[in-house]
């Protein structure tokens, strides 16, 4: 089993762009209402 370092996570996710993951929408999100529509179920 591979073991991960702690410090080496850190490093990891320091470099750019620094985060682990990018959420990109697919429609255009320039208002209020465009972001409601977006998170509405259906």
């Amino acid at each position: 089993m591979l073991k991960i370092n702690k410090q080496d996570a850190l490093n990891y996710h320091s470099q750019e762009p620094a985060g682990k993951i990018e959420v990109v929408p697919t429609k255009p999100v320039s208002t209020q209402l465009d972001l409601a529509l977006a998170y509405s179920p259906g």
